[in-house]
């Protein structure tokens, strides 16, 4: 009996480290890239609470469910993470937490889908993307939403997320990663946070004075047609 309890329990555990030690599965056609992103002048910001965002954009608008995102092995440096997902800024497909990992499902109504979770800045933020990479047809992207496929954004919300940390971002999105998936591939550009940081403006501290409260992803559809 003692010899039979024994080969159980040494089943159970190879089974236990299999079972941890084994890799998130990734689909065939899976673009994964890592992302690093200084963050050392958000370290003892007046701007805070800071929350990192993400989000995938269906280009069709119509929740067609082509495109998943998955964002794992967060590592913020000499920060953390808070651990706390604001769900005032939670959109239609996105769902987990920086512990676990986001994943991102094109289900929502209006074609945003997006999570936001409070995070202590460090000298570094890193983590890993792996993404599908399903074309849209053409006759299928509403045009109104100014893309030519669907896209995955990052980027830092500050002051209770009433706006974004401001970055490199040439089009004024203020985006840390900006990957758009279109019938040649993946375009993926990454920038940095542009120094100093500055304060949010005035007009955006009297929305939120006003009762309007956070805004959030609600920005990113207007300023993608805008850009």
């Amino acid at each position: 009996m003692k010899g039979k309890a024994l080969q159980v329990l040494l089943y159970s555990i190879a089974l236990l480290a299999l079972m941890l030690f084994t890799p998130r599965e990734t689909r065939a056609d899976d673009v994964n890239f890592t992302v690093n992103v200084d963050t050392s002048s958000l370290i003892g910001n007046p701007n805070a609470p800071f929350e990192i965002g993400f989000a995938l954009l269906d280009a069709s608008g119509t929740a067609d469910m082509n495109n998943t995102v998955d964002v794992t092995d967060f590592s913020f440096g000499t920060g953390g993470s808070g651990g706390a997902v604001d769900p005032s800024i939670t959109e239609g497909g996105g769902s987990g937490d920086l512990t676990s990992g986001i994943d991102l499902v094109e289900n929502g109504s209006d074609g945003l889908n997006g999570i936001a979770a409070f995070f202590t800045p460090g000298s570094t933020l890193s983590f890993l993307v792996s993404m599908s990479t399903n074309p849209t047809a053409p006759g299928s992207i509403d045009p109104s939403l100014g893309q030519t496929g669907d896209e995955f954004v990052v980027l830092i919300f500050q002051d209770n997320a009433t706006s974004e940390v401001a970055t490199t971002d040439p089009s004024g999105n203020d985006f840390l990663v900006d990957a758009e998936i279109n019938p040649n591939g993946v375009g993926i550009e990454e920038y940095k946070i542009a120094a100093p940081v500055a304060t949010p403006e005035p007009g955006t501290l009297l929305l939120l004075l006003c009762g309007i409260g956070a805004l959030g992803f609600g920005l990113l559809r207007k300023r993608s047609v805008m850009a």
